[in-house]
């Protein structure tokens, strides 16, 4: 019996001893393929945790704009032709697989005519603007399909949506007219009446009170200022280039914005007499002008008359407007301006290695990372 049990426990030991190579050969297996798999998933990212990284881009906007200078009296009128290339960059945070947040600088010019208007009234008004719009916004990505992975692995197109707040810098001007149509009438060219000194200047329209801000007349409005807020709206799509870190984006933007007078237009007229400074009661009505504010298009002039007021002074205004009086209508205080910023823009998705993409090894340069 105690031959037996020895016999017994010989064998178990035996078998133990037979079995240790074989379990720990298919640890070691088991170990290198999990490294193995853990090592793809960081490198390529299919199956990898998300990891965050930094982008930066440039594009070529388009600004348009909405407001008392547009064609027609209705939301969204715009005049295309009107449209002048800017210029903006991008930084940004991608710090969820859908979700990143970052921050913009824009610049671009919006422009307004009367003279491309579809109202006749507007279109008798007759005034014009240009304002160049430098803009400063942070806010968020929300993209509707998810990174993978990261920087390096990327769906090869998504959607997303940028909603922020930030402000702009703006400072509308127009171009001052040849004569003083206002004292000499439509005809002042043929009656040799004297060229202004500021003829073909474009001026600040903020600073001439156009609207008689801050004067003594009965409900005139307060000075604006240059430095205005904005709620942006962005809807943007992305193209990843492949086998290459960068993107290509086609955005489209909206701005709502807390004032009325991108284009110095919001409220009614106050009286030429009421005018110190002539440039100033020249450029705040300029319905008696043969030509469009921007002095190149010869317009079909409304019916103009000579018109008295209380100081005893005359000067021409389009009669059926009746533009130049205290009162009379000249905006729409009602509803504030925008303006619509259209992107092209390039980014560049940072790796976390930095900007150089290539890595020494061994002499030679190679990727750090796979893209797809």
């Amino acid at each position: 019996m105690r031959l037996k049990l020895e016999s017994v426990f010989c064998l178990l030991i035996l078998g133990l001893l037979l079995s240790a190579p074989v379990a720990a050969q298919k640890r070691s297996k088991y170990t290198n393929a999990k490294f193995r798999n853990k090592k793809i998933s960081n490198s390529v990212g299919r199956s990898g945790k998300f990891r965050p990284y930094e982008f930066l881009g440039v594009g070529l906007n388009a600004f348009n704009y909405y407001g008392d200078l547009a064609p027609l009296a209705r939301a969204a009128s715009t005049d295309v032709s009107f449209t002048r290339p800017g210029l903006g960059f991008t930084y940004g945070y991608r710090f969820h697989p859908q979700s990143a947040i970052r921050v913009n600088y824009n610049y671009g010019r919006i422009i307004g005519d009367d003279i491309t208007s579809q109202d006749p009234g507007r279109y008798a008004r007759n005034l014009s603007f240009r304002n160049n719009i430098n803009e400063l916004n942070v806010g968020f990505n929300f993209y509707f399909l998810p990174d993978l992975n990261s920087s390096t692995f990327r769906n090869p197109f998504n959607i997303y949506l940028f909603v922020g707040a930030g402000f702009f810098y703006h400072e509308p001007k127009g171009q001052v007219p040849q004569y003083d149509y206002q004292t000499f009438g439509p005809t002042a060219a043929a009656e040799g009446a004297p060229e202004l000194d500021q003829a073909g200047e474009w001026v600040r329209l903020r600073e001439l009170n156009t609207e008689g801000q801050g004067s003594d007349l009965e409900g005139a409005p307060a000075a604006y200022k240059p430095f205005q807020w904005q709620i942006p709206i962005n809807l943007g799509a992305m193209f990843s280039i492949p086998k290459t870190p960068f993107n290509l984006h086609i955005e489209f933007g909206y701005r709502f914005i807390f004032t009325d007078y991108l284009d110095d237009v919001s409220n009614n007229y106050a009286g030429l007499d009421r005018f110190d400074n002539d440039l100033a009661r020249i450029m705040s009505d300029r319905s008696a002008e043969p030509f469009s504010g921007f002095g190149d298009v010869e317009r079909d002039l409304p019916r103009v008359v000579s018109q008295s007021f209380n100081d005893g002074s005359r000067y021409f205004i389009a009669g059926d407007l009746g533009g130049g009086i205290d009162g009379s209508i000249r905006g729409n205080p009602d509803s504030n301006d925008v303006y619509f910023v259209t992107q092209v823009k390039l980014t560049y998705n940072i790796p976390p290695s930095g900007f150089d993409l290539f890595k020494k090894s061994s002499g030679k340069r190679k990727t750090s990372a796979k893209f797809r």
